[in-house]
């Protein structure tokens, strides 16, 4: 909602709001396709992993907005350009 609004006033956070958007879709679709291995049980421990990798990227790309650096997230499917 914040993206949305106070996008047009600044380009830091056009980038941020865009890159945290992208990771959280492509985190979606990771999570559904995991979610589908559970059947398999190779799913159960990808989940645990992933799960924790999305938690420390949310930290890195959250200490690198307050050093108003580009958040990097990896493994984020660029959807919005």
């Amino acid at each position: 909602m914040f993206w949305l609004i106070k996008k047009p006033e600044s380009e830091l956070i056009d980038r941020h709001g865009k890159a945290a958007l992208n990771f959280q879709i492509s985190s979606t679709i990771y999570f559904i396709g995991m979610g589908l291995l559970v059947l398999v049980i190779i799913g159960i421990p990808m989940l645990i992993v992933y799960t924790i990798f999305w938690f420390i990227m949310v930290i890195v790309a959250t200490i690198r907005a307050a050093d108003d650096q580009d958040p990097n997230y990896l493994l984020s499917i660029q959807f919005l350009k």
